[in-house]
């Protein structure tokens, strides 16, 4: 088991590590860096129900939006992209085979910004 303790000095803080056989480390943070650019907040779509009929004979779907990445999911398992399922377009994505009548079919996605 181990303690962080917090101390302020004149000039800096230091972190000391209390550990179960009362050895002391001191941690001292180095120089600010520079600031990073900004970055963006991407919208993630969770179990949506993709546009299409699964009717096994149907191997084409769509998103309700255009994604940066897709996740394909079939009666809860997750697909693989490539040999399940291929994208074909900014919001669209064909099975290699026609999910079945009565299949579930969800999608998780971050959407175009």
């Amino acid at each position: 088991m181990s303690t962080e303790l917090d101390i302020l000095t004149e000039d800096t803080l230091e972190t000391r590590l209390v550990t179960e056989l009362n050895v002391f480390e001191i941690v001292t943070p180095g120089p600010q860096g520079i600031q990073g650019p900004v970055g963006t907040l991407d919208s993630v779509v969770l179990a949506e129900v993709p546009m299409g009929d699964v009717n096994s004979s149907n191997t084409d779907f769509t998103t309700a939006a255009a994604f940066l990445k897709l996740w394909v999911y079939l009666n809860g398992l997750r697909m693989n992209p490539g040999s399940d399922y291929n994208v074909t377009g900014a919001d669209s994505f064909t099975f290699t085979y026609a999910p079945s009548t009565g299949d579930t079919l969800i999608v998780d996605y971050v959407e175009t910004t």
